[in-house]
């Protein structure tokens, strides 16, 4: 058994000095006032938390690992290690490897590989919502169920086909899986490495304009009710996406969504002078846009934030800023640097920066909460609020360290 002393722990919306027993099943046992669980389980190995804050451990939505077949990007171990380093308890994988995950036999084997390397219940595989994320013919869903897959996506590759989409959408439904989609009009976007507008034309790159996605959203929104799946917005990172978010869900639909770290600190002004470790999927957007996203966040609109990691190499992202591939690193760095710029800023409430990290997003795969309570498994991380270091090559367990935060100082720190 390991009591927890002096530390902050989050229980029914805030923080309070509380002690916390996790027993020898890895099960929160007792949880108590500060200073009254010592004397009861005197055997018990002490851990001193005086400090800290005790956090339902967060669970990403959205993980490109890049395996299999990409192991100079990011192996299993590695992707493992990044999450339990930047606090999170569970993530979802999309199908970002070298053979996209389509089948039942696919996941199978994937998930073999992560079981071999010690992941739990709580990291998933999504599957591939057509085969080979082409866009043109249907995955065999059947095969995805039958291996326990409880989301199917494209990820970055939108299906253009209206037709092929809807069709998708009937069957995702009747197997009743989750549809996750990046919206996007690739008539618009397809050329695009940056947002349309000033910061594009002053570098000389092409734009894709903020329209692309927000047509691609109105389109799959409007499928999804037709078809009535259950729908999960990805990556949303413009104003007018989060006002046709919020006009669904006030129209009933089943719909939720997330937005990522980088969405919600960045604009498109990051980039200066073409720097790829600000070259993502979605582009960065504006400020108006930004502003937005916060300000959805914290209402509810937007349900989850995620991570959106996406590791690379050091010599893939010194290539030209149009020719270096999209994403960044950012599981380990995630939840640090939103804790800081967004929770101990005021921003965003601590309740609904948790919900959106920890709460939410295993609702929404109906997996149980990592709430803090007697009986509950202990899905919880410790924080450290108040120690100042810098985000440098050694603070990613991920092999991939390209990211717009590399050598910002960040206050705050997850001891496990």
């Amino acid at each position: 058994m390991k009591l927890f002393e002096n530390g902050q722990v989050f229980q029914s919306g805030e923080l309070k000095p509380t002690d916390l027993l996790v027993d020898e099943w890895g099960l929160i046992s007792d949880i108590a006032e500060t200073g009254s669980l010592a004397s009861r389980y005197p055997d018990a190995q002490k851990v001193d938390c005086k400090g800290q804050w005790l956090l339902p451990a967060g669970f990403d939505l959205h993980v490109r690992g890049m395996v299999p077949g990409y192991e100079h990007k990011e192996t299993i171990p590695s992707l493992l290690a990044a999450m339990t380093n930047g606090g999170w308890g569970g993530m979802l994988l999309m199908p970002t490897g070298a053979s996209p995950i389509d089948s039942g036999g696919a996941v199978s084997r994937l998930q073999e590989a992560l079981t071999a390397a010690g992941a739990g219940d709580d990291v998933l595989i999504a599957g591939a919502l057509t085969r080979g994320l082409a866009g043109e013919e249907l995955s065999s869903l059947a095969g995805m169920v039958s291996q326990g897959v409880k989301v199917v996506t494209q990820v970055d590759a939108a299906v253009a086909d209206a037709g092929v989409l809807r069709v998708a959408m009937k069957y995702a439904s009747d197997f009743g899986l989750l549809v996750a989609l990046q919206s996007d009009t690739p008539a618009l976007s397809a050329r695009g490495v940056i947002n349309e507008g000033a910061t594009s034309y002053k570098l000389g790159l092409p734009g894709s304009p903020a329209i692309a996605q927000e047509i691609g959203l109105e389109r799959d929104l409007l499928l999804a009710r037709d078809t009535g799946c259950r729908f999960h917005a990805q990556q949303v990172s413009t104003a007018r996406m989060v006002d046709s978010i919020r006009r669904a869900k006030s129209g009933g639909a089943a719909v939720t969504c997330d937005v990522s770290i980088h969405h919600l600190l960045l604009t498109e002004t990051a980039v200066g002078d073409y720097n790829t470790a600000c070259k993502l999927s979605p582009p960065l957007r504006l400020e108006e846009d930004r502003a937005a996203l916060i300000q959805a966040l914290a209402d509810g609109t937007i349900d989850c934030v995620t991570s959106s990691h996406a590791p690379h190499t050091e010599f893939e992202k010194a290539a030209p800023f149009a020719e270096a591939p999209f994403g960044a690193s950012a599981l380990d760095i995630a939840l640090l640097v939103g804790l800081e710029k967004l929770v101990q800023t005021g921003e965003i409430p601590l309740e609904r920066w948790l919900d959106a990290t920890a709460g939410r997003p295993r609702a929404i795969l109906g997996l149980p909460s990592a709430e803090l309570k007697v009986g509950a498994e202990a899905r919880f991380t410790i924080y450290e609020p108040e120690t100042v270091g810098r985000i440098d090559r050694q603070a990613f367990a991920s092999k991939g360290a390209s990211s717009p935060f590399l050598g910002d100082t960040v206050k705050g720190k997850f001891l496990s």
